[in-house]
């Protein structure tokens, strides 16, 4: 499990959006754009979903899998 750090103004691509268990934060996964990574995804991990703002949404259905 990895946490990303992320940046104001930074684009970021969700790939997950994570299901909140009793008293934990929605935490989302995907991957942002580094300064090293001009034409590829960079580092991918987990973000707090509260720092950021949805401004496009790619794909609308939702699919629920059970984890552990």
């Amino acid at each position: 499990c990895r946490y990303i750090n992320l940046r104001r103004g930074q684009m970021i691509y969700v790939f997950s959006k994570l299901k909140p268990v009793e008293g934990a934060g929605v935490f989302w996964s995907g991957s942002v754009y580094g300064e090293r990574y001009v034409d590829q995804m960079g580092v991918i991990g987990y973000f707090p979903r509260n720092y950021i703002n949805e401004t496009h949404v790619f794909q609308k259905r939702t699919v629920e899998m059970p984890t552990t």
